[in-house]
Order: C-alpha cells, then sequence, then structure tokens
C-alpha cells in the first residue's frame, strides 16, 4: 500500500509539474506561429518539464505524467495493469490540479492569458478535425513513447535519458503546435479541459475523443512494435536474470545450512561426549579420594606400629 501511495502522489507531483510549467510557459507568452519567440519557448519549456520530472520523481514512479507513456511501458511489461490503472488517474488529477493553479493565478490576479483558451487544445481549421487530431497525435505521440522506451531501456541504458526524452519532446511540440496544440498525452489535454468545464468556460471537450484516442493508439503502437524489435534477446535477458537471481538465493541458502550443519555438529558432539568427560572427571576425583583415604589409614598405621 505504501508503495501505491508513493508512486501515486509522484505521478500526481508529474503531470502537475508538466502543465504548470508547460501550460504556463504557453500562457504567458503565447503559441502563435506569427509569434516565433512564444512558439519556439513554449516547446522548449515542455521540454525542460521532463527534465524536471526525470530528476524529481523519475526514481520513485517513472515520471509517467502520461497515460501513452504508462501504456507503453505497461505492454512492454514495466509495469503491472493495476500500476497503469492509478497512475493514469493520479495523472489527469495532477494535471487538472496544475491548470486549477495557474487559472487561479492568471484569473485571480488579472493577468493576460496569451492563449486565451486557458492552454487548451484545439485543432486548426480542418475538415474532419477528430480524425485529423488522432493521426497527427498517433504519430507525435508514438515517436515520444518509442524514444522512452528505448532511452530507459535496462538492455541498453542511457546515462542522460532525461535530457533525451526531453529533446524529443520538445521537438515534436516544434511540429505540432500549429497542427493540434501539441498535447501528446491525454492528461495534458484533459487537465485544461476539466479545469476549463470546473470553472464554466471553454468548449475544450468538443474533440475529447481526438485527443484521448489519439495518444493512446501512439502508445499501444509504441509498445507493441518496441517488444517485437527487442525480441528474443529480452527475453533471453529476462531468463538470464531470473537464474542468477535463483543462483543467488541458492548460494546464500547454502552457506546458511552450512553454518546450521556447524551449529548442529558441535552441538551434537558437546552433548555426546560432555557426558562422557563429566562421567570421567567424576570417577577420576573419586579415584582420588580413595588413594588419599588410603594413604592415610596406612599413614595411622605406621604411627601405631610405631608406638
Amino acid at each position: 500500500m505504501k508503495k501505491i501511495i508513493r508512486e501515486f502522489c509522484a505521478e500526481f507531483i508529474a503531470a502537475f509539474m508538466l502543465v504548470v510549467i508547460g501550460c504556463g510557459t504557453a500562457m504567458a507568452t503565447g503559441a502563435a506561429v506569427e509569434e516565433s519567440c512564444g512558439y519556439i519557448c513554449v516547446a522548449l519549456a515542455f521540454g525542460l518539464s521532463i527534465c524536471a520530472i526525470a530528476y524529481s520523481v523519475g526514481n520513485i514512479s517513472g515520471g509517467h505524467a502520461n497515460p501513452a507513456v504508462s501504456l507503453g511501458v505497461l505492454i512492454k511489461g514495466g509495469i503491472t495493469p493495476v500500476q497503469f490503472v492509478y497512475y493514469v488517474i493520479a495523472q489527469v488529477l495532477g494535471a487538472t490540479a496544475g491548470s486549477l493553479a495557474l487559472i487561479t493565478i492568471y484569473d485571480g490576479f488579472s493577468a493576460d492569458d496569451m492563449t486565451y483558451s486557458y492552454a487548451t487544445n484545439a485543432p486548426i481549421d480542418v475538415p474532419n478535425p477528430i480524425l485529423f487530431i488522432i493521426l497527427v497525435e498517433c504519430i507525435a505521440t508514438f515517436i515520444f513513447v518509442m524514444t522512452v522506451l528505448g532511452a530507459t531501456s535496462k538492455k541498453h541504458p542511457h546515462g542522460e535519458a532525461g535530457l533525451a526524452i526531453a529533446g524529443t519532446l520538445a521537438g515534436l511540440h516544434l511540429v505540432t503546435i500549429n497542427l493540434t496544440g501539441a498535447a501528446i498525452n491525454p492528461a495534458r489535454f484533459l487537465g485544461p479541459a476539466l479545469a476549463t468545464q470546473i470553472i464554466g468556460e471553454g468548449d475544450a471537450m468538443t474533440y475529447a475523443v481526438g485527443y484521448i484516442a489519439g495518444p493512446l493508439l501512439g502508445g499501444l503502437l509504441a509498445g507493441v512494435i518496441y517488444r517485437l524489435l527487442e525480441g528474443e534477446d529480452a527475453k533471453k535477458e529476462e531468463k538470464e536474470e531470473k537464474a542468477e537471481e535463483v543462483k543467488t538465493d541458492t548460494a546464500e541458502k547454502s552457506e546458511e545450512e552450512k553454518e546450521s550443519d556447524g551449529e548442529m555438529t558441535k552441538s551434537l558432539f558437546e552433548s555426546e561426549f560432555g557426558e562422557e568427560k563429566k562421567e570421567e572427571s567424576e570417577d577420576e576425583k573419586a579415584s582420588e579420594e580413595k588413594k588419599e583415604e588410603s594413604e592415610d589409614e596406612k599413614a595411622s598405621e605406621d604411627k601405631k606400629e610405631e608406638e
């Protein structure tokens, strides 16, 4: 239970940080293509948020902050289905809390929101926007989750995985901000969308199907394909790890058995031969006492004869 609470809190904080840093930068600078500075700043902010997450709570839960990433890790075998469920719940709640915090700051102190929509996602004006969103978000999320799985692989560990993942996310934002607002994460979409529904503004949930289905489909494909690419080598490595664990456990058990056998032998030796030694010492003592008595009697007889 303690592990579940720790991981839940870590994922909540991770999603909170992602929204506050990324969406907060968007609200502060705007993300219009014409305003290239704001456009680039938002992309970098989302990338840098991954660095903050990776080096703060990454060692506790992995710092997914994204249901699509959690889905890919689940398929790869990195987490259990139960973990996936409470990871996603924590991520959505954390993202919503982050968005509500930003709304409180901007509305509470009359600051200018440069997105004019509390950093909610929306596509450009295209025919069949839902299908458009699914396609764009699926491709972007696939690339992102593939990077996450590769950078965090135990088989080929990368020392600076956080930087690789951060750079990839920043690059993907540069590509997709102008297309879909660059969610690449169902929790990142749902956080601001739900927060605006709570305060009774906006219609971001209109595109919920696309922004949820697209990234999850991308994460699913990444998990399946990455697992296939690792193939038999991953299974072989897993078997070797299990065999090594069994070997270590057997060796430790053998040492314990040896110590136990040694103590038992010592105990048996003492129990078997200790009594014999005790009896011998008692016999020797009795014989010495008899010898002393006979010497005393002889001495008294010699004395009588002299008298």
